[in-house]
């Protein structure tokens, strides 16, 4: 029985870590303003596949499409996703903290390119709702 503890918190470890946010492993690729066209699309069909299993509910897989994506260009709208992945799993305090920080990285894409100021608003908006769900020390 003892050597079976430690295999049980390297699974349990296992499987949490693809589950933890995105912006707390610094697995964010380059910026959407630096991607090449190649990294974009990419990107864009990680995002593709991952939107297809989050609106299937098959949200584990979103997420970790959602995440692959993320990993190659850092897109505010993907982060976003991401956060409504968490959402939709119950993870609320996850997916709060990750809002935090769509809206910080939307609101800096936003001085280059004004459309992220939507996806920062949204971000504090779905935020400010969530707080109810949520207990904030």
């Amino acid at each position: 029985m003892r050597q079976r503890l430690p295999l049980v918190g390297l699974l349990a470890a296992a499987l949490w870590m693809p589950l933890t946010p995105a912006i707390a492993l610094g697995d964010g690729g380059v910026s959407v303003h630096e991607a090449t066209e190649e990294q974009k699309a990419l990107a864009q069909a990680r995002f593709l596949e991952a939107r297809h299993a989050f609106d299937e509910r098959r949200i584990i897989d979103a997420i970790a499409g959602f995440r692959s994506s993320y990993s190659v260009v850092a897109s505010p709208n993907t982060h976003l996703m991401i956060a409504h992945a968490m959402r939709e799993m119950g993870r609320y305090a996850e997916a709060y903290e990750t809002l935090q920080a769509v809206a910080e990285e939307a609101e800096k894409a936003a001085a280059i390119d004004a459309k992220y100021n939507e996806t920062a608003s949204l971000a504090r908006d779905e935020q400010a709702a969530m707080r109810a769900k949520i207990c904030l020390l």
